[in-house]
């Protein structure tokens, strides 16, 4: 096409009533809008001719071939196209649930590689079309009409590279207007460009064709755009305005799924960790929530049912990537979910919802038939079995609203689940404060106790940066890994993306659960005896209930017992004491060591070279991703003499992932 070729009409081949029609029809002077009388017109006409040939008329300023190749050579082309969407909606519309709408879909579906065409120019050109008031609304629109549930050729279109291709453009476009990313809504909904990715996520197939869209080069404009997002959508709500704080709850729930869902492609969820995507969708959360709590217009529950669906998202059973077979599992199956609500939850979305779970069940008549309560709930018991984090139990402990903890008590049954929360955190919290002076070592080397003791305290922690799944406290100790076997079991392990260490918050999470396995312990073990009491051994003829701390002591065969921690539900924490390691092997290290089995073994054999009296092996369980687990088997080294809470003290430690069922543990 010449570029000084002017504007020409295409030839109609068709019957010209319909273009006399759709002329007569139009708005002038206005965008196409698709309204009742039109609508009815246009439906008329097509069932008394009786087929949709005339469709292509109405398309045909839609050609690939009109495309124009710059906005100031051929100004009339962008308003002649965008007449004829408005056409093609309108037709659209006026042909729904009848019968001919299949066969005008395949006519559509025909030229669609020259409409998306269009509409990707017209996007192109938003900002000289400003005249033109909500072209890129508009745009959005018609996908929404095209993409709309139960439509013929539906998954073809979504499928088809130029919707894919124009998605990724309405996403990472930025207003001119305004300098930031387009935000489109109306009425108490969710963004109409946010509405198309929603549904993208709908189903595996879909979100697979648009993860497979995603280039190298532009990956880096989509993250920053999603990124940059919530809180760009948070800014557009006010306290007195439900309808806009609802818009902006809808928009941000969209992105908590699109963030929950995007950890299947992990170099690209590896990209949203480092630039803090669920920490952003936090904030953003705190915000809307905050208005909603701290506003006194009625309804405002309403918008606290979106909220508490942005939380469900990513803490609901049924969403996480963790439920897969037995057979089949892998660690990069599962998203990191204590990862995830570390910072999802660090800004302050558990004492709003705490907060707003108190306000509903005050006002049980006018929200008793909702259910925003027994989801409430659900979401706040998912929270309580991650508090083994430090992050996320001071996330819960945290009340920005004054009084709110006197104002739970004497409420009813109800008060378990809400005070549990704070309980449970509280208790976590009261566990890392008290070992705050207290270092545990993270160094993977399995020989570090004996390279350092305990003076190597302050280093800076350093992953193997071939796997990353492993890290240490220097190079010496990295060496002298390596060289003991992590050559080995590294190939194997960079292959895995689950045990990859993509975030130094994983680190801290590491930290973490090492302090509660030491303060498990010293706590639940009874070890706290004068020196001479490792005499005395377990009766075996007494269950777990009827031990006693006189009972039981240091086994005699550490390399062939084990202590088994289930640290899964803060408030009723199990153990085993004394479990024969053969019994263990086949109960749960057979399903869950793998690659690292090389690694467990060498920590067991050194635990055994130790003397019977010095050394123990525990192995704690902490939710993961339900019903996927974290394990961590750690060996222990008992002094007599320390004090209380330093009695035992980790030396070497292994951390794996695996299939858990709490009612089939053996630590149940």
């Amino acid at each position: 096409m010449s570029p000084t070729r002017a504007w020409r009409e295409p030839p109609p081949r068709m019957k010209p009533r319909i273009r006399q029609l759709l002329d007569a029809l139009q708005n002038k002077g206005s965008n196409p809008t698709t309204s009742g009388p039109r609508c009815l017109a246009l439906k008329t006409y097509l069932i008394e001719e009786g087929d949709c040939s005339s469709l292509k008329v109405a398309i045909a300023h839609l050609a690939q071939d009109f495309i124009p190749r710059s906005y100031e050579s051929f100004s009339r082309a962008p308003e002649r196209a965008l007449i004829a969407l408005g056409d093609v909606m309108a037709i659209l519309n006026a042909l729904q649930d009848h019968c001919l709408q299949a066969q005008c879909y395949d006519i559509i579906a025909e030229r669609w590689t020259g409409i998306m065409q269009w509409l990707l120019f017209l996007g192109g050109y938003g900002e000289r079309l400003q005249k033109k008031n909500g072209i890129q609304g508009f745009t959005a629109m018609f996908l929404q009409e095209a993409f709309f549930r139960g439509r013929p050729c539906r998954d073809e279109l979504m499928h088809h590279p130029s919707s894919l291709k124009y998605l990724m453009l309405l996403l990472t476009r930025l207003d001119h207007r305004t300098g930031k990313y387009l935000y489109e809504c109306e009425g108490g909904s969710e963004c109409s460009i946010l509405w198309l990715l929603g549904l993208y996520l709908e189903s595996d197939d879909t979100l697979a064709a648009f993860l497979s869209h995603i280039t190298p080069e532009s990956r880096r404009s989509l993250v920053s755009a999603i990124v940059a997002r919530p809180m760009q959508i948070a800014a557009t709500a006010y306290i007195d305005r439900l309808d806009l704080i609802n818009s902006a709850a809808k928009s941000v729930r969209i992105l908590c799924i699109f963030g929950s869902k995007i950890t299947r492609d992990h170099a690209l969820s590896r990209k949203f960790f480092h630039r803090n995507l669920f920490g952003e969708l936090g904030k953003a959360l705190f915000t809307l929530a905050d208005m909603v709590n701290r506003g006194v217009q009625p309804g405002r529950m309403l918008c606290w049912e979106t909220l508490s669906t942005c939380l469900s998202s990513v803490t609901d059973p049924m969403s996480k990537m963790a439920r897969i077979e037995l057979q089949s599992f892998s660690a990069a199956d599962t998203a990191d979910l204590p990862l995830i609500l570390s910072t999802l939850l660090e800004p302050g979305m558990v004492s709003c919802a705490i907060y707003a779970f108190k306000y509903v069940k005050m006002n049980k008549r006018e929200f008793g038939k909702t259910g925003i309560d027994r989801l409430m709930e659900h979401i706040l018991r998912d929270f309580a079995a991650h508090m083994a984090v430090s992050r996320i139990a001071r996330a819960a402990t945290a009340s920005p609203y004054p009084g709110l903890e006197d104002g739970l008590r004497g409420d009813g049954g109800w008060e378990n689940v809400v005070r549990g929360i704070p309980w449970a955190a509280a208790a976590a919290q009261s566990v890392f404060d008290a070992r705050r002076g207290i270092h545990v070592d993270v160094c993977d080397n399995l020989k570090h106790s004996a390279r350092y003791g305990s003076s190597h305290s302050d280093y800076s922690v350093r992953k193997c940066s071939r796997c990353e799944c492993v890290v240490y406290c220097s190079r010496e100790c990295q060496k002298e890994d390596w060289d003991d076997g992590h050559k080995h079991e590294c190939g194997s392990l960079r292959l895995d993306e689950g045990y990859k260490l993509i975030s130094s918050i994983q680190y801290e999470i590491r930290r973490d659960q090492l302090t509660f396995v030491e303060h498990l312990a010293n706590e639940r073990l009874p070890l706290i005896l004068p020196s001479n009491s490792v005499t005395h051994r377990h009766d075996p003829s007494k269950t777990d209930k009827d031990s006693t701390l006189d009972d039981v002591s240091l086994p005699s065969k550490p390399e062939a017992t084990v202590v088994l921690l289930d640290a899964t539900m803060p408030d009723s924490i199990r153990s085993k004491l004394h479990h024969p390691i053969s019994a263990h092997i086949n109960a749960i290290w057979r399903q869950i060591n793998g690659i690292w089995d090389d690694r467990v073994q060498r920590l067991v054999q050194r635990a055994g070279e130790r003397p019977e009296e010095s050394s123990i092996l525990v192995e704690t369980v902490f939710e993961h991703n339900y019903p996927v687990a974290t394990y961590v088997l750690v060996e222990m080294r008992f002094d007599p003499a320390a004090s209380r809470l330093r009695k035992l003290k980790v030396v070497n430690s292994v951390f794996r992932m695996g299939l858990w069922d709490r009612f089939s543990s053996p630590a149940s």
